[in-house]
């Protein structure tokens, strides 16, 4: 059975938010930098001492303006041209994978074409590549697409979230 949905400027701009949240494996590496600049903010000499503070307050600076300044204005920008994901979207599980369509196509995804998915509490992201995906608002719940099911599906198919 197919359910429709429309994927609005807010789900688009936070669904690009989710993307950019570092992953686990990439926090790890995050924090280990960091505290390698810690390290030679705090037993440094001279220069090295304020490029090892400076570095650490840049990066943690530069991570979240990235995060939540850039990336919702450039996700803005791009929603407004992007106009094939504006229009109505529909759709359906299938045994195999789910089926997508819109006005201008459809397309059939296997469970074995995909990467990854994420998931917040108001969307699951299903990976075909390392940074592109399709976005599944969880609001489609109400319409009485099974998000479980889903879920269940990609868990069983792909392994955990990121």
């Amino acid at each position: 059975m197919e359910f429709q949905y429309n994927i609005r400027e807010t789900d688009y701009v936070n669904s690009n938010i989710l993307s950019a949240i570092a992953s686990k494996k990439q926090l790890i590496w995050l924090f280990a930098g960091g505290f390698g600049l810690l390290l030679l903010g705090v037993f440094g000499q001279g220069a090295i001492k304020g490029m090892g503070f400076g570095g650490l307050v840049c990066g943690i600076l530069g991570y979240f303006i990235t995060l939540y300044v850039y990336t919702p204005w450039q996700a803005k920008r791009q929603y407004k041209n992007y106009k094939l994901i504006q229009a109505p979207l529909k759709i359906e599980l299938v045994d195999d994978g789910f089926k997508i369509s819109a006005e201008h196509g459809q397309t059939h995804v296997k469970w074995e074409s995909l990467v990854k998915w994420r998931e917040n509490d108001n969307y699951i992201l299903i990976y075909f590549a390392p940074k592109l995906y399709y976005l599944i608002p969880k609001r489609i719940d109400k319409s009485g697409f099974n998000v479980n099911r889903l879920r269940q599906s990609l868990k069983e198919k792909i392994g955990k979230p990121i």
